[in-house]
């Protein structure tokens, strides 16, 4: 097609991005975010960043009406850790040059193919079978010897792990039953030396757990204001899909529910209702509340949503994206720390199901 080459100007150009693989009218780019408190420039001045490192992927598809330069954008920001994790695993299972037949692995952040050793392909649902550069693999698998190392630190004490000298913001012990997680904090703190809490990603999850008694049980306060600023929200002008989602929310998770069409309650007898409802999560799934309600103003039953599985993690980015241009630092950053919260959730899931 020949607007190719404009759609691969125009997209490294607005995502500091570069080309990795074409396959027939779209394009997959790539590049790493480091993290850490960073200052990006961008066309409304610099925008000041706080969020831990992630791989940024970016494809895009050209529209059939090639004169109009329309293009589709997917994009993924996949954390540090989370990446290394999955190569880990890659490397170490399949380690021949070359595979006559392209091996699937659906457990990598993006669907793969593995040709060889250092030769992968990620497979896109509507975009296409994107071979990588071998030399952007083996950039990314660098992080390798960074994970065995903050492997290498996680200590164990009466069936429970530890991070020795590590401290929450609080001065609390950095200490899980999950050693994965702790793995991840490791790794963070190796690849930003001077993080802090403030920092968005695995660590500051983990203190917002392990500091704040919200996390523990949720305050009749919070369940106010969470309630008094759903109960704002027509019910009969919400749209179907999102109105029924959210009702899906309400009947997994709550005795009755408490917002709704045809739905009549006070405050005070919602907020019972709702109180018994939040004591159902686990602690580590009230964090991810807490974390998506104060960082994102996502309100109470959407995030409610994603963490109950109703949504995806790319579905509940897409509504609290939705202002934002795709390459603006605020979705940059939204993103970021969406894919952050979700991670946490998984390396923290000690969760029974709820029924």
């Amino acid at each position: 097609m020949p607007d190719n080459d404009f759609m691969i100007q125009m997209t490294r150009a607005d995502f500091d991005v570069e080309l990795l693989a074409t396959s027939g009218n779209s394009a997959l780019f790539g590049a790493l975010r480091k993290g850490g408190t960073q200052r990006i420039p961008s066309p409304h001045g610099p925008w000041n960043s706080h969020v831990m490192g992630v791989w940024h992927f970016v494809a895009v598809t050209a529209a059939s009406d090639a004169p109009l330069r329309k293009f589709q954008t997917r994009q993924w920001h996949i954390p540090r850790f989370q990446m290394a994790d999955a190569l880990r695993q890659q490397d170490h299972f399949y380690k021949s040059d070359e595979y006559k037949t392209p091996i699937w692995l659906t457990w990598l952040p993006i669907p793969t193919q593995v040709h060889g050793r250092h030769q992968l392909s990620f497979v896109i649902e509507g975009c296409g079978d994107f071979r990588l550069p071998e030399s952007f693999v083996k950039t990314m698998k660098e992080e390798l010897h960074i994970l065995e190392t903050a492997k290498g630190r996680v200590r164990e004490r009466d069936g429970a792990f530890y991070l020795p000298r590590a401290k929450t913001a609080a001065g609390n012990p950095v200490e899980a039953a999950t050693e994965k997680l702790l793995e991840a904090i490791a790794f963070e703190k190796l690849t930003v030396p001077r993080m802090t809490a403030g920092n968005f990603g695995i660590y500051s999850a983990y203190c917002t757990f392990r500091d704040f008694d919200t996390s523990v049980k949720m305050p009749a306060l919070l369940l106010h204001e969470l309630l008094e600023a759903q109960f704002e929200y027509d019910a009969e002008a919400i749209e179907d899909n999102l109105h029924d989602l959210f009702m899906s929310v309400q009947k997994r998770l709550l005795s009755t529910p408490l917002w709704g069409r045809g739905v009549d309650i006070t405050i005070d007898q919602a907020a019972l209702i709702l109180a018994d409802g939040m004591a159902k999560l686990t602690r580590p799934q009230r964090v991810q509340f807490i974390l998506m309600n104060g960082m994102h103003g996502a309100g109470l039953f959407l995030p409610l949503a994603e963490i109950l599985g109703f949504c995806t993690e790319d579905q509940y980015a897409e509504y609290m994206c939705q202002g934002f241009a795709p390459d603006s630092p605020e979705e940059q950053d939204r993103s970021k720390e969406i894919a952050y919260i979700s991670l946490y959730g998984k390396l923290a899931e000690q969760c029974p199901n709820l029924e």
